[in-house]
């Protein structure tokens, strides 16, 4: 009752996804009854974040249906590395992942989020999380680590990046456990960033 309300508004779009999220609709043919192409595709890309929770594949091919693909598949992508706690979790969502057409770069997205929202988690960032991984997909997610720990590093002062990292440790949490371990490849020319007398000779 309260969508077909809605439809009969001069301005249905905004009436419309309001009542979808609010039901927690996941059928994006409702969204096609929406004249206005732009809030048609909005609808498409709220109720896509809604199936993903159920059926990544039939929300891929929502996302591919709006003009607004790259930035829902995007969504997908971050939604889906919330979901996956666990490293065997983590290894499934990469290949429920493959489908997404807009966004090639889908493995490597999942998993910069993926190390991203581990300390959201309160969970130690480090090489440990790609040991665990699948060894198909453990360089994957080491390229990504290595990404997401040399851009924080860069971001942070450098009195917080050279406090710790004689033991390797970039930063930590307030109970003292380390929150991110630098990787192997990057602890060299951390070390060097903090103590200059480790560059070599003639840097």
């Amino acid at each position: 009752m309260a969508l077909e309300l809605c439809l009969e508004l001069p301005g249905a779009g905004d009436c419309v996804t309001s009542v979808l999220a609010v039901h927690e609709v996941q059928d994006a043919a409702i969204c096609q009854r929406i004249e206005d192409p732009l809030w048609s595709d909005e609808c498409r890309f709220q109720v896509a974040e809604r199936q993903a929770t159920s059926d990544m594949t039939l929300a891929v091919e929502t996302c591919h249906a709006t003009r607004f693909s790259r930035e829902c598949s995007f969504h997908l992508i971050r939604q889906r590395a919330r979901q996956a706690t666990e490293a065997a979790q983590a290894a499934q969502a990469v290949s429920d992942l493959e489908g997404i057409r807009r966004a090639p770069d889908a493995a490597q997205l999942f998993w910069q989020e993926w190390h991203k929202d581990c300390r959201v988690q309160g969970l130690t960032l480090g090489p440990q999380r790609c040991e665990a991984v699948d060894e198909s997909a453990r360089l994957a997610c080491s390229v990504a680590l290595d990404k997401v720990v040399a851009k924080l590093a860069q971001d942070l002062p450098e009195a917080v990046v050279c406090e710790h990292i004689e033991q390797g440790v970039l930063l930590r949490f307030d109970d003292g456990r380390p929150a991110v371990v630098a990787p192997a490849s990057l602890l060299p020319g951390l070390q060097r960033r903090c103590d200059p007398r480790l560059a070599p000779a003639g840097g």
